[in-house]
């Protein structure tokens, strides 16, 4: 119980309105710059999920490093998932 409010209360920090998805992407495209952040991120990290499947179907990485990776990729976010999997396959 205590994990929750600590969750909630971060949330309505950081989103004083109560924090939706809809909401993000909203301010995520607020303005110009921050659209373009937005749009390149999701096309790095869209690349990255197609790589990865490319990588799945060569059998060049494992179904459960597949899975660590898009897990990552879709829970926290690019910025974990490619170093991670650098990290994993750096001595390859």
């Amino acid at each position: 119980p205590a994990r929750n409010h600590i969750a909630i209360l971060s949330v309505n920090i950081i989103y004083p309105g109560g924090g939706s998805i809809e909401q993000f992407w909203t301010e995520a495209f607020a303005s110009y710059p921050s659209s373009m952040l937005a749009m390149d991120l999701s096309v790095a990290a869209l690349a990255f999920f197609i790589f990865l499947i490319f990588e799945r179907v060569q059998k060049r990485i494992k179904r459960q490093q597949f899975t660590k990776y898009v897990v990552c990729l879709f829970l926290v976010g690019f910025s974990l998932a490619l170093p991670m999997y650098l990290y994993d396959t750096c001595d390859q």
